[in-house]
């Protein structure tokens, strides 16, 4: 399998932060091999740390991936030389945004919830395909502000992107969980690890 990625740019210009009035927008095309995961990651699920960066607000930007993701590299960052796969990352408010290459759900009492993209953050494809999916199933879903209190209250955590579709949280920092009930459910559904 391939992967196909697509950007959209501006165009060239001049050097400078305003674009030309007439700029023709560039479309850049790349494949590369679909990524490999290990079946562990769907199984026994990955480890997340707290990353110390907190991410800017900006409401303007926030849902669209762009192509300034400085801060989710400095992010991912934290975590080399550490048994880690994501980080979780929080805003200057101390809400959790999502992960370094993800979005995070939590399960509390049967019910989904998920930050609101509204400060920071990207409104993932699979995201918004686990949204539709509890909807479908009768599960209750909530986006809003979530706290890392939220976080640790949950019984289940998972993290969701569209290459790796839906990873369990097995430990995030000290605190071990396991791949509950929900997280596999929806992972049947979506026929996402269920070969693992």
């Amino acid at each position: 399998r391939r992967v196909l990625f697509r950007s959209l740019t501006r165009g060239a210009g001049t050097r400078g932060y305003m674009p030309p009035d007439d700029a023709t927008p560039t479309r850049i095309l790349s494949v590369g091999p679909w990524p490999d995961y290990p079946r562990s990651h769907y199984e026994a699920g990955i480890r997340v740390r707290v990353c110390r960066l907190r991410l800017a607000a900006n409401p303007a930007l926030a849902g669209i991936k762009h192509l300034n993701r400085l801060e989710q590299v400095l992010a991912h960052l934290e975590l080399r030389g550490t048994d880690a796969q994501q980080g979780l990352l929080l805003d200057s408010t101390d809400s959790v945004v999502g992960g370094t290459s993800s979005n995070v759900f939590a399960v509390r009492d049967g019910r989904l919830l998920t930050p609101a993209i509204s400060r920071a953050g990207i409104r993932g494809v699979m995201r918004r395909v686990v949204l539709e999916t509890a909807a479908v199933l009768g599960l209750e879903t909530e986006e809003r502000d979530v706290t890392l209190q939220d976080i640790d209250r949950a019984q289940e955590v998972f993290v969701t992107n569209a290459l790796f579709g839906i990873w369990p949280v097995a430990a995030i920092d000290d605190r071990t969980l396991s791949r509950g009930p929900i997280t596999w459910r929806l992972m049947q559904r979506l026929a996402v690890g269920i070969d693992a």
